[in-house]
């Protein structure tokens, strides 16, 4: 919620997104959890009753898979969607500088087109990379006290 106070008022559409992206990306990622939860519990219920029905269970693991693969490519693009509103956000604002709100962007593309490309089976996890490197370096920048001058003035005045 914090990101929506510090966006008000520049780019008001936007900042609402964020958040809602924020809530649908965690709703994304306890579906995920979930679907992690019952996969054990089946690799464990089908080791203890060998009696059981083997057919049914393989067949709710795999469809616990594909529905795993989907959620996790929905992560993905529901992340990447809402990096890109946030550093165009940020660009904005002016609250990181421009070269850093500009790799968060072009990262955050990077990052969409990645699910993308996983639905005709090209697999390029590499093209996650240069969002989290910036991420990395953002945190970096951050805790070491960097601060955009703009960004002063834009605190003050709010």
């Amino acid at each position: 919620m914090s990101e929506f106070r510090i966006f008000d008022g520049y780019v008001l559409l936007l900042s609402i997104s964020v958040v809602f992206r924020g809530a649908l990306e965690t709703a994304n990622y306890i579906i995920v959890a979930v679907i992690w939860l019952l996969l054990v519990w089946i690799v464990d219920h089908g080791q203890l009753n060998q009696i059981a029905d083997t057919n049914t269970l393989l067949m709710f693991r795999h469809v616990l898979q594909d529905l795993n693969a989907l959620f996790g490519q929905m992560v993905s693009l529901t992340f990447s969607i809402g990096t890109f509103m946030m550093y165009y956000c940020f660009f904005k604002t002016k609250l990181l500088p421009s070269w850093l709100s500009l790799w968060g962007v072009f990262g955050a593309i990077l990052y969409f087109s990645c699910p993308i490309l996983y639905l005709y089976s090209i697999n390029l996890g590499l093209l996650m990379s240069p969002l989290a490197i910036q991420e990395i370096f953002m945190g970096f920048w951050r805790t070491r006290g960097g601060n955009c001058e703009d960004s002063k003035e834009i605190v003050i005045n709010n």
